[in-house]
């Protein structure tokens, strides 16, 4: 962050605005104290996958143990659950600032639905202070957003993961590199699509650019239902030569767990 950014941003973080949210007080159009802790914190005090940022199972938890996986220092152990155990993703580490569903869902609703390009900002927060963790592991050089397909920006007329990581960028200091990841193949709509169709739909939809190699890397999106998107984004950039990856969402979808499905493994 260059020093002229350092002190708008500086100045910009005295000022009195309004909560996105419930438009409260707030400074520097941020969340409120009481908006964040209902949306943030509540999230965060929960016990989540480093590796898919999925809430563990309460059931299955007698079964997680704590690994220390490939990409962390010695002396760092990670939560991972038992899907990440037997299956273990693209990325080395996931993040979600919110769950998808209330309060914080309206949130994306007008971000996405009525253009609030507002709120890219008080995410963006969000979402840096959820991966401060993986970002003192490993500090990615470069945050890089899933590409939207050419479908969504003719719905909505704007890339949001593109929205959030410009923001990232700006409030990080890490440089955005829009075009380090691109969909040659267009994936068919994902929205009504269950996990399995959503995984075998998105296998070679991404292309990442050469730049990328020997490079640890940060993928952005709005919000992590399944997983298969920034997966197959991680991939991609593996593939290419990426050291690593880690994963930053604004937003996860949460799992329902049932006790007998934890109990038969």
């Amino acid at each position: 962050m260059s020093f002229f950014h350092r002190i708008r941003e500086s100045l910009f973080a005295t000022w009195h605005t309004r909560c996105p949210l419930c438009s409260l007080g707030a400074r520097a159009g941020l969340f409120c104290a009481g908006c964040e802790r209902d949306c943030y914190h509540s999230r965060q005090a929960r016990r989540l996958c480093i590796r898919c940022a999925n809430d563990l199972a309460p059931e299955c938890q007698e079964h997680t143990r704590h690994i220390p996986t490939r990409h962390t220092h010695s002396s760092h152990c990670s939560e991972i659950c038992l899907s990440c155990q037997q299956q273990p993703p693209a990325q080395a580490y996931a993040v979600c600032a919110m769950d998808y569903g209330f309060p914080a869902g309206w949130l994306m609703t007008d971000f996405k639905a009525r253009a609030r390009l507002s709120l890219a900002r008080p995410m963006a927060h969000l979402m840096l202070k959820a991966a401060e963790r993986p970002i003192r592991i490993k500090r990615p050089c470069a945050w890089i957003p899933v590409p939207a397909s050419t479908q969504r920006l003719q719905t909505i007329g704007f890339s949001p993961p593109q929205q959030l990581a410009w923001h990232m960028g700006r409030l990080s200091g890490i440089a955005t590199q829009l075009h380090w990841l691109s969909r040659p193949r267009e994936a068919s709509p994902q929205k009504h699509r269950k996990r399995g169709a959503r995984q075998s739909a998105m296998i070679g939809s991404m292309e990442a650019s050469p730049a990328v190699a020997g490079r640890w890397v940060g993928v952005v999106d709005d919000v992590m239902t399944t997983g298969s998107t920034v997966s197959e984004a991680a991939r991609a950039l593996l593939a290419a030569g990426a050291l690593g990856v880690t994963v930053v969402a604004a937003m996860r979808t949460p799992i329902k767990y049932e006790a007998s499905a934890c109990k038969s493994h």
